[in-house]
């Protein structure tokens, strides 16, 4: 673990922090600082308050009822996640990547992921059997065969190209960067442990991709079908060996992984 954290600039600004400090006060301000600065390589730290003020704030004055309270104003502003796992609490920085440096150098965290809303069924339980590669059996053979031996087609950058094509709906974009987001700095960190950081080329073939299942899917089933594709062990297809795993694999994927997710194709979004 780093034995520091960058603190943007951009924090000055930020309506999350503005309703912090009138929710809870400068303390709970300086208190998230703090945080941020304690935090291991994937933002989480331990999160009850008797550790939170003797290792993360000892020289305060204030009291453990205080610390309690201003990380109830952190948790009611959306700044961060305050969960438990066991019998212990802990604290998730939300956006943590996004004003972080030298994170593909991060070591495995040892404080446990907080659980989410998706109720993604485990995917070795029901992999456990799957002989290899019959997920993209369900898939267009021929299609998928002929794109993974063409080189990936040349793409213009992503300042000259436009993000919503003609005749496309603005929803339909806006979701799409949106999913691309969380599947960058938050699905992908959280379920393979390690940063995703594309290419440009593979950024504007994400935001394709993503655009296309945005059509199919609405926003939760997008989030639960990245997490069961992210989940599913490289040893269960060959296509998913030593290799990042891009929003356009999972669009390859899509209808496969939402009949095992659902049973059935997804209604349209």
């Amino acid at each position: 673990m780093a034995r520091g954290r960058m603190i943007s600039n951009s924090l000055g600004t930020s309506k999350k922090f503005a309703k912090l400090g009138e929710a809870g006060g400068e303390f709970a301000q300086a208190l998230y600082m703090l945080l941020v600065t304690h935090a291991d390589d994937w933002g989480r730290l331990e999160g009850d308050p008797f550790t939170v003020k003797h290792r993360v704030f000892p020289i305060s004055p204030k009291s453990e009822d205080d610390f309690k309270a201003a990380i109830g104003a952190m948790v009611t502003v959306g700044l961060i996640q305050w969960y438990t796992a066991g019998e212990a609490k802990y604290i998730q920085i939300q956006g943590f990547d996004q004003h972080q440096v030298g994170l593909h150098k991060r070591t495995e965290s040892k404080i446990p992921l907080p659980e989410t809303s998706s109720s993604v069924p485990k995917v070795s339980a029901m992999f456990r059997n799957v002989p290899e590669s019959s997920i993209t059996t369900e898939l267009n053979r021929t299609e998928l065969k002929g794109r993974e031996q063409k080189d990936p087609p040349t793409l213009p950058s992503v300042k000259n190209s436009p993000l919503r094509p003609p005749g496309e709906p603005d929803s339909i974009s806006a979701r799409a960067g949106k999913f691309c987001q969380l599947y960058r700095w938050t699905l992908y960190p959280e379920v393979q442990q390690v940063a995703y950081t594309p290419q440009q080329r593979v950024e504007v073939s994400d935001l394709d991709a993503a655009r296309r299942l945005a059509m199919s899917y609405t926003d939760p089933q997008l989030e639960e079908m990245a997490r069961f594709f992210l989940a599913i062990p490289e040893d269960r297809d060959r296509m998913l060996r030593n290799s990042k795993r891009t929003v356009t694999m999972l669009l390859n994927m899509a209808e496969p992984i939402a009949k095992k997710l659902w049973g059935k194709h997804a209604a349209t979004a």
